[in-house]
């Protein structure tokens, strides 16, 4: 990425918002999170104006490493710049957090998202269930489940697993064999469990 961006600087080409979106967008995929933020840097210096999608990509990369402190620096960058964060920007954030286990984090910013206007989607509901997890907060999980319903969205087989998991390690049957049952309804695999209490399942990966 940075010998092509040497090589249109060389021939006097001005890189545009649309190449260093890509370039930042490779550093992402290989996890080089501080070097996508440089783009950032150099795009401006260059007189280029970052877009939604140039910080969304950039919160990507510190998203995948979990390095929710400089999210949430690129998030206020991004209001500084007179961007309004949309879901991939919240989602990223929130699963910087996840990724760490800072649940209370992950449930602040996703209702912050709500209170600015933007509606949760299947990613946030499932990133902040997956930081619960780290805290064996099953109750908290249940109710995110139960809201992601109301709200007509279907859980993925991501949170329905990783809830399934929180019941089985604290005994809660009842609630495993609804959340199996569910799975079987969505042709979601269900994670290995032996027979439990009450017939559900237990313990699993």
């Amino acid at each position: 990425a940075r010998q092509l961006m040497a090589d249109l600087k060389a021939l006097e080409l001005r890189p545009n918002e649309v190449i260093y979106n890509a370039m930042m967008d490779v550093c992402a995929k290989c996890g080089k999170a501080d070097e996508a933020r440089s783009y950032l840097s150099e795009m401006r210096a260059d007189g280029v104006q970052p877009s939604l999608v140039t910080y969304n990509t950039c919160i990507s990369a510190f998203s995948r490493i979990g390095d929710s402190n400089t999210c949430m620096e690129l998030l206020q960058e991004m209001r500084h710049d007179n961007l309004k964060p949309d879901k991939i920007s919240y989602n990223g954030c929130i699963n910087a957090f996840g990724n760490t286990g800072n649940w209370p984090a992950a449930l602040t910013l996703f209702r912050g998202m709500m209170t600015a206007g933007v509606e949760p989607d299947v990613i946030s509901y499932t990133s902040c269930i997956c930081a619960l997890e780290q805290s064996n907060e099953w109750q908290k999980a249940l109710e995110l489940l139960a809201d992601m319903r109301a709200r007509g969205l279907r859980p993925g087989e991501i949170a329905l697993r990783v809830c399934t998991r929180m019941c089985a390690k604290n005994d809660k049957w009842m609630e495993v064999q609804v959340i199996l049952n569910e799975m079987d309804s969505e042709g979601f695999l269900p994670p290995p469990v032996a027979m439990g209490r009450g017939g559900a399942g237990r313990g699993m990966a």
